[in-house]
């Protein structure tokens, strides 16, 4: 599936390493794609759309109520909420955690990243 260009407001380009570079930033994005190939141009996503989801993964360094209150505290839900991504995360591997605008998704990212929660943010198709 060859990968489409969009209207772009803010331009991104993903490395060779897969990195995705905004404007000299960084972020980690995954790019869904139906089958593997290697992008030899640059791709433009248009980062105003809410086509964003954030992922947490799940790992064995963290106690469940630690990860539960800074899934809270990222992104203002409530316990309920909060635990049932955390048990996602670890029953499946990996959670939703929000989807919406990049700036959004990066917002609550760098939040869970502070105690070292292993996140990315993919591109919705």
């Amino acid at each position: 599936m060859p990968v489409q260009k969009v209207r772009v407001h803010h331009t991104i380009t993903k490395t060779k390493n897969g990195i995705i570079k905004n404007s000299g930033k960084s972020i980690n994005v995954i790019l869904l794609m139906q089958q593997t190939e290697e992008i030899t141009s640059p791709v433009d996503i248009d980062t105003t759309t809410s086509g964003f989801t954030l992922i947490l993964f799940n790992d064995a360094h963290h106690e469940f109520d630690e990860v539960i209150n800074q899934v809270m505290l990222a992104t203002g839900y409530g316990y309920d909420k909060a635990e049932s991504i955390t048990l996602e995360a670890h029953n499946k591997g990996r959670a939703a955690v929000i989807a919406g605008e990049l700036d959004k998704c990066l917002s609550v990212q760098s939040v869970l990243e502070e105690i070292a929660l292993r996140t990315s943010i993919e591109v919705n198709a």
